[in-house]
């Protein structure tokens, strides 16, 4: 039986993005992903900040883990300061003209270092 654990329900209050799990304000981001990609290209540019290192890449689209199905995507990756949980995720990416912004699925909330069910994203992918 899957018991995937849904998208967290994005919190904001006054500007202020609130950690999924715990409701903090204390969230730090740490890697900045870019998915260049025109509506449906077969190949995507993916642009990696992190740790103070660009990487930039093309790849199939269909291998980036792009948030967006068909256009271009943004993924950031946090972590907090009170639950001490890393590697949460947060998409902004277009769908038939609209932006959405929301949390990536995590398969199990109390491991959300629990990948199985997760896209493969580039950092996790490609050599240093």
């Amino acid at each position: 039986m899957n018991n995937k654990f849904k998208r967290p329900k994005l919190d904001v209050d006054v500007n202020y993005l609130h950690c999924p799990f715990c409701k903090s304000y204390w969230l730090h981001h740490e890697d900045i992903i870019v998915f260049s990609r025109y509506e449906d290209d077969k190949e995507t540019i993916v642009t990696t900040v992190s740790d103070k290192k660009t990487k930039e890449y093309i790849l199939p689209s269909h291998e980036t883990g792009n948030p967006s199905l068909r256009r271009h995507g943004l993924t950031l990756t946090f972590s907090c300061e009170d639950c001490k949980i890393r590697g949460m995720k947060f998409h902004i990416y277009q769908h038939k003209g609209s932006t959405i912004m929301e949390w990536g699925e995590f398969s199990n909330p109390n491991n959300p270092f629990d990948k199985s069910n997760e896209p493969k994203y580039i950092y996790d992918t490609q050599p240093s």
